[in-house]
């Protein structure tokens, strides 16, 4: 039917029936407009052809069809708004339907309903062609739109839709591959099978919206440079079988991309450098994934327990934020994945990092926050190393708890700790050498407990620990686990501080150095000049007050010497308990006077019961213990107070055991006339 002249077929109703072929050609302007109606026979099912050209601009405007029922439908809008307003329908068996709209508005305010089992392509080939249009896809056919021209399904605001509506095994592409080709596109697919949406131009998927949450198998996105600026995805729950693939690929291609609700399943891809800047990703208790290098300013809002997986070389030099009422966990588990990663903690909320590989979160930073618990894990070698714990300067003061394990050789290394305010802290360091070199600085008081244990061979060498705390508790049980030079200063006049040296050689040959002090410190300008008898484990104790429990390797005689520090002022001794399986195991206690050592000992004490309390008031006392054989235990308070007045601080306590099978390294005294007297004199700092 050949239609040249304006009006020629308006207000026509062509009807389609048996397997003939129809074919209309409008080839002037309004020659088929208004009302050119093409349906389908009530008493003959239509088995050919349909093909409508459209050749003039508007030459088929408002046109409204029904394709044929098991024949090809193809329609060509040739021209400017040549379409503009059609309306298309294709029955549920129909043939593959084809609407080519070429030209500038060619199918503008257009609609178009694919048949539920019919395979349908739109092509969208200029500026505005298919914008906005209406496109409802088969449930169970394969729909393809290709909007390959600049601003082709997308504008300003209120783009193209592509939609399902039912449940099926169909299949959705939606092609962006111009600049602003697909901006503020709306697809909502609904329950078919497979969605593919390629956003390769530049600001081709800008805005846009992409609702995958009842997808039955696959949702995939695909965002090239600069292509999903501000483009939201849902995905499904996890109680469906559908899942979601994100693919940043290029510089800047999903900057600021939202998902805004339930889960990911498939690894998210962000390469190179910058792809996902600004992005918020979300879950339901499903995993999201960040595969190969480059995510940059990540954010990690979620509906549920988050958990973000950063695989290969991922989240290097990332910035991730976590939200502030949601979990959030986040897993590097490959080698260097999670490299200079920075994470923020949400005020709210739990925040678990899990560091599983070599180096896998070499250089981190971490800023706890809020009133959530801080989790961090590192089981990889040196999974941990240069790594910062700090407190978010963002939300304020840092209030939860603070965990940390470090399970592998060189785990912590060079770890830097700042722990909360007013919760708990606890670092394990159970790897070799896991938290050599850790340093816990003085930042602010603070209310809560905390806690370094020690529990593997040098797993603390070199730390340094200032614990403005209320309580503070370093156990060593490994060998030579807090020493040589781990060093504990607790400087609160509140603070109750405690070391434990709970094996052999836990505190090795030079011991710990615990200086305590309080806030308005303690002026010790003593350079004591220890005795040639003090052979190992010497320390100085500038304190107020502290706890001790010391063990060292074994020997035949060892002979250790303490410090403690309390000039013109009254230090008391108040020994709880001394028990020993040896008569020769004894404790002398001498006055220091300035830089001077008395030469008579102020108590001479050996035997299965504690000394009596000692008193002294010049600068100090040298408290020296000789051990032969293990057995030796002994526990002591001490407080150094004003001569007049109350105590300047509380009381602590200095214990020590020796157990059987290893020898005493108690600070020891003056060595018997039959053993040995030429040991080395200790370096003292």
């Amino acid at each position: 039917m050949n239609c040249p002249r304006a009006n020629s077929c308006q207000n026509t109703v062509i009807e389609q029936s048996g397997s003939g072929n129809t074919d209309v050609v409008c080839s002037i302007q309004n020659a088929c407009t208004p009302n050119l109606n093409i349906v389908e026979s009530v008493l003959f099912t239509s088995t050919g052809n349909l093909d409508v050209k459209c050749t003039h601009e508007q030459s088929c405007k408002d046109i409204s069809f029904v394709c044929p029922s098991t024949g090809r439908c193809d329609v060509n809008c040739g021209a400017t708004n040549a379409c503009n307003g059609l309306d298309v329908a294709s029955n549920d068996d129909a043939g593959e339907t084809t609407i080519d709209c070429s030209h500038d508005g060619s199918c503008a305010a257009g609609n178009v309903a694919c048949g539920r089992n019919s395979n349908c392509v739109i092509t969208c080939g200029t500026a505005n062609a298919c914008y906005p249009m209406d496109i409802v896809c088969g449930e169970s056919g394969t729909c393809t739109v290709n909007c390959n021209n600049a601003g082709a399904c997308g504008g300003v605001s209120g783009g193209t839709t592509v939609k399902a509506t039912g449940t099926g095994t169909g299949a959705i592409n939606l092609n962006c591959g111009s600049s602003q080709s697909c901006r503020f596109i709306d697809g909502d697919f609904a329950s078919v099978s497979t969605v593919i949406v390629d956003c390769t131009g530049r600001d081709s998927c800008d805005f846009g919206s992409f609702d995958c949450s009842q997808v039955t198998d696959r949702c995939e996105v695909n965002c090239g440079p600069g292509g999903c600026d501000s483009t939201s995805m849902i995905c499904p729950m996890i109680s469906l079988p559908g899942r979601c693939e994100l693919n940043c690929m290029g510089d800047g291609s999903c900057t600021s991309f939202n998902t805004p609700l339930v889960g990911l399943f498939e690894p998210i891809l962000c390469n190179p450098s910058g792809a996902c800047g600004a992005a918020i990703l979300a879950d339901d208790d499903v995993a999201i994934s960040v595969s190969s290098s480059g995510c940059n300013s990540l954010s990690f809002p979620s509906t549920g327990h988050g958990v973000v997986k950063c695989t290969g070389t991922t989240c290097q030099n990332c910035d991730m934020t976590c939200d502030d009422t949601k979990d959030c966990t986040i897993i590097c588990e490959d080698a260097s994945s999670c490299t200079g990663l920075t994470v923020t903690c949400g005020s709210g909320s739990n925040c678990n990092i899990k560091c599983e590989n070599i180096n896998a979160c070499d250089g981190v930073v971490i800023k706890e926050s809020g009133f959530g618990m801080t989790s961090i894990s590192c089981t990889g070698e040196s999974a941990c190393a240069n790594s910062k714990i700090d407190r978010s300067v963002a939300h304020g003061s840092s209030t939860g708890p603070l965990n940390i394990r470090c399970a592998a050789t060189s785990s912590c290394e060079l770890m830097t700790v700042a722990c909360p305010e007013t919760s708990d802290c606890d670092i394990t360091c159970s790897g070799t050498s896991s938290c050599m070199s850790l340093s816990i600085p003085a930042i602010a008081p603070i209310a809560g407990k905390v806690s370094v244990t020690c529990s593997a061979a040098s797993s603390c060498l070199f730390s340094t620990w200032v614990c403005d705390a209320t309580k503070c508790n370093m156990m060593c049980s490994g060998e030579f686990a807090c020493s040589p030079g781990t060093t504990l200063t607790c400087p609160s006049e509140t603070s109750d501080c405690d070391i434990h040296c709970l094996e052999e050689n836990a505190c090795g040959v030079d011991g710990v150095s615990m200086v305590i002090r309080r806030k308005e410190e303690l002026s010790c300008p003593i350079s004591l000049d220890f005795p040639g008898w003090c052979s190992r484990s010497t320390s100085t104790l500038d304190n107020w007050s502290g706890t001790f429990q010391y063990l060292s390797y074994s020997s035949f005689f060892q002979s250790d010497c303490f410090f403690f520090c309390c000039p013109s002022k009254r230090l008391t001794l108040k020994w709880k308990t001394f028990n020993t399986n040896q008569m020769w195991d004894f404790v002398r206690v001498y006055p220091v006077s300035g830089n001077t050592v008395a030469q008579d000992a102020v108590l001479k004490h050996s035997g299965n019961h504690p000394p009596p309390d000692t008193v002294v008031e010049q600068d100090g006392v040298l408290l020296s213990f000789s051990a032969f054989y293990p057995g030796l235990r002994f526990e002591l308070d001490w407080v150094c107070e004003e001569t007049a007045g109350e105590p300047a601080s509380s009381t602590a306590t200095l214990s020590g055991e020796v157990p059987e099978g290893s020898s005493a390294a108690f600070p020891a005294g003056e060595a018997p006339e039959d053993t040995p007297t030429t040991v080395p004199t200790p370096k003292m700092e």
